[in-house]
């Protein structure tokens, strides 16, 4: 079971595409994002499960690397973690368009002195931070998972090695 799930979250993660906001909405690819396929929309999805999503949400949190002599007991992996100032932040909203997952770009931010990034009023629904995007990788050094139905999210990007 855990190998199918991690093969369908790298086939998942391998495949998506991402699409530039001009205005922080998320607005449908064109025909040449997404091949020759019709009638692309991305989705408004008002409900997770049940659950009503909130119009507007704020993810915040930081952006924290691991420090090789920091004060912990042994076997303690959270507690030596330092800010990364100056990291760049980009959020990404997934939406189902034409029945596939698509990473829409929401926004970008760089991080203060104390690693801290805050986006406020994104739409509720299922989000990615991704921490130093590059066009080679498109997800950055790494990311993290986030659900927004709450109206207020906080959410850490680790790093476990110096960025």
């Amino acid at each position: 079971m855990r190998t199918r799930f991690a093969t369908v979250l790298v086939t998942l993660v391998a495949s998506a595409s991402l699409v530039a906001c001009s205005d922080g909405t998320p607005v449908a690819p064109t025909g040449s994002d997404l091949g020759s396929k019709s009638g692309t929309q991305v989705g408004n999805d008002t409900t997770i499960g049940g659950v009503v999503l909130p119009a507007r949400i704020r993810i915040s949190g930081h952006a924290l690397v691991t420090t090789k002599d920091g004060p912990r007991a042994p076997g303690d992996t959270l507690s030596a973690f330092a800010p990364i100032a100056g990291a760049h932040i980009t959020l990404y909203r997934n939406v189902l368009v034409d029945g596939q997952g698509v990473s829409v770009k929401m926004a970008e931010q760089t991080t203060g002195a104390d690693g801290a990034y805050d986006f406020a009023g994104v739409p509720g629904g299922y989000y990615i931070l991704a921490l130093n995007v590059t066009p080679e990788r498109f997800y950055g050094e790494t990311f993290t998972y986030v659900l927004g139905t709450r109206t207020e999210v906080t959410a850490d990007i680790r790093v476990w090695h110096t960025p």
